[in-house]
């Protein structure tokens, strides 16, 4: 309540003197000095957070402790999907325009606590043994069977040997700077290992499903530290099986050249989530790594969601390649508002197809 009054007091003192100048000298330097030490008090907290102070890894909930698993949930449906995620650690990076931008391995670990209680079978990649170790923990609540983790070493993975060309490339003078996009070399190959680690799981098959799909291992960090029941990601009704399924975040240009979309950092789909069948998915993956060596071959690096922006371009655009359904939230649909709307509304489709089947009605 303290809070709440001071906080409406400095906009009341705001109002006064904009509105009416009812202000006094000492009251004026006050309200300055309240809203610097405010101000400094953000970006302590913010470095704490942010910038990677904190070491170790965030508790984790053992729900199972407390509620059981419903049997229904180890079953595999007609429509089960795998999913596949996994994590590089690169350390401390700037994440946008904005000073204070920064995501850390610690948060990357928070957001990746909400699949402990996804029910579907997961796929993770994970190059640390202790991040192997803390996954594992996130996930012993559900049978082992539904989780296998796969050791990984970036160093032999096709999209961290282009490392190099990546760095060469942004260190040229005058080429567009987007970070962490067109600025970190691994994290731009960290977003292309995605799609090459997608193409792995998928050849593999480990669970023997029918659907496929990459998840981002922070893409459900909105459900990070709330309360939701146990759920599992299904293919929504509108799913194509023909067509890799993405959210659409922005319109695409299929005429605009490929300079223009790395200089405006444009984006068409989301890369946080791709859900398909393996035929078209193994298609989609060859053509993305396929369009990112055609890419440096011209001297041009970039993300991922640039590249599939360019992929379905005039210029770059293959005959019969596979296609993309694209899905579209309002504001506020599922819970998603702002960013988050254009950028996770495919999953929240998928787990809310689940919701629509299985959530318990009144009483």
């Amino acid at each position: 309540m303290r809070v709440k009054f001071f906080l409406l007091r400095c906009v009341n003192d705001i109002r006064l003197l904009v509105q009416y100048r009812q202000y006094t000298h000492q009251r004026f330097v006050s309200l300055l000095g309240t809203l610097a030490l405010l101000w400094l008090s953000y970006k302590f907290v913010h470095a704490i957070f942010s910038r990677g102070y904190l070491r170790g890894n965030p508790k984790v909930d053992h729900w199972c402790d407390r509620e059981d698993l419903p049997a229904y949930f180890t079953k595999q449906d007609p429509e089960e999907i795998t999913i596949i995620t996994a994590f590089f650690n690169l350390g401390t990076y700037k994440n946008g325009p904005n000073s204070l931008d920064y995501t850390n391995p610690y948060q990357y670990k928070e957001w990746m606590r909400p699949l402990g209680r996804v029910a579907n079978p997961v796929v993770a990649y994970i190059e640390d043994e202790s991040v192997a170790r803390y996954f594992q923990e996130i996930r012993s609540c559900l049978p082992e069977t539904r989780t296998k983790i796969i050791r990984v070493r970036r160093e032999e993975l096709w999209s961290f040997r282009l490392r190099p060309y990546f760095k060469r490339i942004y260190e040229k003078p005058g080429y567009p700077q987007h970070h962490p996009n067109t600025v970190y070399p691994e994290h731009t190959s960290a977003s292309h290992a995605k799609y090459e680690l997608l193409e792995m799981a998928v050849k593999k098959n480990y669970f023997k499903t029918p659907f496929f799909a990459w998840l981002d291992i922070s893409y459900l960090r909105n459900l990070d530290q709330t309360s939701f029941d146990i759920f599992k990601l299904v293919p929504p009704t509108t799913f194509n099986v023909d067509f890799v399924s993405m959210s659409q975040a922005y319109p695409h240009d299929p005429n605009i050249r490929a300079k223009d979309v790395i200089a405006n950092n444009l984006v068409w789909v989301s890369g946080e989530m791709l859900l398909g069948m393996r035929e078209t998915l193994v298609n989609f993956t060859s053509l993305y790594k396929h369009t990112v060596e055609r890419l440096l071959k011209d001297g041009l690096a970039c993300g991922d969601e640039q590249v599939i922006y360019l992929m379905y371009s005039t210029p770059l655009r293959k005959p019969k390649q596979v296609m993309i359904k694209t899905y579209m939230c309002h504001e506020g649909q599922l819970g998603l508002y702002g960013r988050d709307t254009r950028f996770l509304c495919l999953g929240y489709v998928c787990k809310n197809s689940w919701d629509k089947i299985h959530k318990p009605g009144p009483g």
